[in-house]
């Protein structure tokens, strides 16, 4: 019973977070969802949430981690919708996001994913925007 409301209580705050998320349809390189392309921070979003979706359980650790990369995503997002780019607040979700792939038990579709978001995001570093 502790297990299904565990899984219940995470699930629900995935839903949460996706949903009080504003997406920003970009002007970014990206993957075409919905007939726009979508910012690299967006498809990361995505792919976070499909990943924490495909492992059915969470442990608290595990979900502090997938928490953690989505809290830096969006203070990202508030200083560079401001004009401020900054590498140090990339850095950190990229840091982050490393953390994911390397300390969960993630289905292989979804490593190979959230293996490319970093790549990706790394460019996006290295090119300022």
């Amino acid at each position: 019973m502790k297990i299904l409301l565990k899984r219940a209580a995470a699930g629900a705050l995935f839903f949460i977070l996706a949903a009080t998320t504003p997406a920003q349809p970009g002007r970014y390189p990206g993957r075409y969802e919905g007939g726009y392309r979508r910012e690299p921070l967006d498809e990361v979003r995505a792919d976070l949430d499909r990943a924490a979706r495909d492992m059915h359980y969470l442990s608290r650790p595990e979900m502090n981690r997938f928490n953690k990369v989505r809290r830096e995503i969006a203070e990202f997002q508030r200083m560079w919708e401001r004009g401020k780019f900054d590498r140090r607040e990339l850095d950190d979700v990229i840091r982050s996001l490393d953390q994911v792939v390397n300390r969960n038990r993630l289905h292989p579709r979804d490593r190979d994913l959230l293996l490319n978001d970093i790549a990706r995001l790394r460019g996006f570093r290295d090119r300022g925007r």
